[in-house]
């Protein structure tokens, strides 16, 4: 829902994961795997831009 919500905002939506997460829950993997498809969709389709957190710092320094 959130990714949706920076979609229609135009807003930052920021994932946060550590791979010790994929070690306590298994089960993310497969949300993970479906989550990413949907950013990889919404991205060809222009409708967000996918980058790092260094690629985002640049952005708001004006570097990029």
């Amino acid at each position: 829902m959130g990714l949706y919500r920076a979609i229609r905002s135009k807003k930052v939506f920021h994932i946060f994961l550590h791979p010790h997460n994929l070690l306590m829950y298994p089960s993310l993997k497969d949300d993970l795997d479906r989550f990413l498809g949907i950013v990889a969709k919404k991205r060809d389709e222009g409708k967000i831009e996918v980058m790092t957190m260094g690629g985002f710092s640049e952005v708001l320094n004006g570097k990029r």
